[in-house]
């Protein structure tokens, strides 16, 4: 069985740190490593070719674009995806070949280690793992993180790849997809990478203003039997005079929060500071849904 390791970049400094981490994985694997620049820079391209690996170019803006040109191009049976500001565990690569020996499992999910190098990214992680916890009850996967998944070829060609539609939540909609269809993605929490969090919060609600923009994308793309299986919490916005103060309101107070925030988190407890960054990133969430809903213009 071939492994096809496929990273999307966009100037991410991290890539460095992610290439090498994955030039040190153990052999006796037959695998690939494939980065698509979604950009152009003067240095990617020589780091990625120095270290024995395959570098691809996509003109067109996006990560899910970006993926989508590496499973064109991967010769794989099974496409390994991880992210540029990720670094994988030596073992990485065979805890997946352990768990896809048995023909019944399509796929397997991992767990992201965080790298807290300062409040806000140790609350991130926090968050993360909460979330996670959430999500990955259930016997079999209903959404998936591109963060740290393999999948099988074959799930590709069944269900299609990821929809270009979305800048953000393209992998979550792929994998209610996959469980749709009746394939099983199951998660392995040994399975793991090391994420470089974000480190400040500014950028971090920005982010999640952008990301729950483009979740609303999957109201576009499916009817309501679909998302009201799993995506339910987004049949909750709708275009109204309430909907118009609230999203007043959010984006206010998260414009503010972008300014102040880091300062408030380092001065309190971790436990208020925890519930702070909670609620920014709760209040981030909706403005982004909302945004999307009124048809206003994302951050």
């Amino acid at each position: 069985m071939k492994y096809s390791i496929i990273i999307p970049v966009y100037n991410d400094r991290h890539i460095t740190l992610c290439l090498n981490s994955l030039a040190q994985l153990h052999g006796g694997l037959d695998y690939e490593v494939i980065v698509v620049e979604n950009g152009l820079t003067d240095w990617i391209q020589p780091l990625v070719v120095d270290l024995g690996f395959r570098y691809v170019q996509e003109p067109i803006t996006g990560s899910y674009q970006a993926r989508n040109k590496g499973i064109a191009v991967a010769s794989g049976d099974v496409l390994v995806f991880t992210d540029s500001d990720c670094e994988v565990t030596p073992n990485w690569l065979q805890r997946i070949d352990q768990t896809l020996a048995d023909d019944r499992i399509a796929g397997v999910m991992g767990f992201s280690a965080g790298a807290p190098s300062t409040r806000v990214a140790a609350l991130e992680q926090l968050m993360y793992e909460a979330n996670i916890a959430n999500f990955t009850t259930e016997h079999d996967l209903k959404r998936v993180d591109t963060r740290n998944l393999a999948i099988r070829r074959s799930v590709i060609q069944r269900i299609g790849s990821f929809h270009a539609a979305f800048q953000y939540g393209g992998d979550m909609e792929f994998g209610a997809r996959a469980h749709a269809a009746g394939f099983r993605v199951v998660y392995d929490d040994q399975l793991i990478v090391v994420h470089h969090n974000v480190k400040h919060l500014n950028p971090l609600l920005l982010k999640r203003v952008r990301q729950n923009y483009g979740n609303m994308t999957i109201v576009q793309l499916h009817d309501r039997e679909f998302i009201s299986t799993y995506f339910p919490h987004l049949l909750r916005y709708q275009a109204s005079l309430s909907s118009r103060w609230l999203y007043v309101w959010y984006k206010g107070i998260v414009g503010i929060g972008c300014h102040v925030s880091d300062v408030i988190i380092k001065l309190l407890p971790i436990r208020l500071g925890y519930f702070y960054f909670k609620m920014m990133n709760v209040l981030a969430m909706r403005l982004g849904q909302l945004s999307f809903v009124l048809g206003k213009t994302v951050w």
